[in-house]
C-alpha cells in the first residue's frame, strides 16, 4: 500500500485534492494495486506496479507525467500511463520522470535540461 503526506498543493499526494496532509494517508486509488516502487519529483509522484505498469500524478509543469496529460495540468489521483513496454525501474527528479524498461530502453519525460 502507498501512503503520502506533506504538501499537496499540486495534487502530488494522490488523494483527489490539492490539500496538504499532516499525517500519512492511504492513496486509495492504489489500494488494490501491488506497488513495488515509488518515486517523487518536485510536484509529481510515480508508482511502479509488480506487473511493470506505471502510475503518475501531480503537476505536469514540464511534461513529466507523460504524453497523455496536458502541459501544466494537475492530475490529483494516480493515472495509468499507456506504455508499450514493461517498466522495471522508475526515477523522478525535479520536473522529470525516467522509466527503465525490460527491453533495456529508457523513457524520459519532462524538463529538457534533466533529460
Amino acid at each position: 500500500m502507498v501512503y503520502s503526506m506533506g504538501t499537496g498543493s499540486k495534487g502530488e499526494l494522490g488523494h483527489g485534492t490539492v490539500c496538504s496532509e499532516q499525517e500519512p494517508r492511504l492513496v486509495e486509488h492504489l489500494r488494490p494495486i501491488k506497488v513495488v516502487q515509488v518515486a517523487c519529483g518536485a510536484w509529481h509522484s510515480v508508482a511502479l506496479t509488480d506487473g511493470g505498469e506505471v502510475y503518475v500524478w501531480g503537476w505536469n509543469k514540464c511534461g513529466q507525467l507523460g504524453d497523455s496529460c496536458e502541459p501544466n495540468e494537475i492530475i490529483d489521483i494516480p493515472f495509468l500511463l499507456d506504455l508499450d513496454d514493461c517498466v522495471i525501474q522508475i526515477h523522478a527528479v525535479g520536473h522529470a520522470t525516467f522509466l527503465r524498461c525490460s527491453s533495456n530502453s529508457t523513457l524520459a519525460f519532462g524538463k529538457a535540461d534533466l533529460i
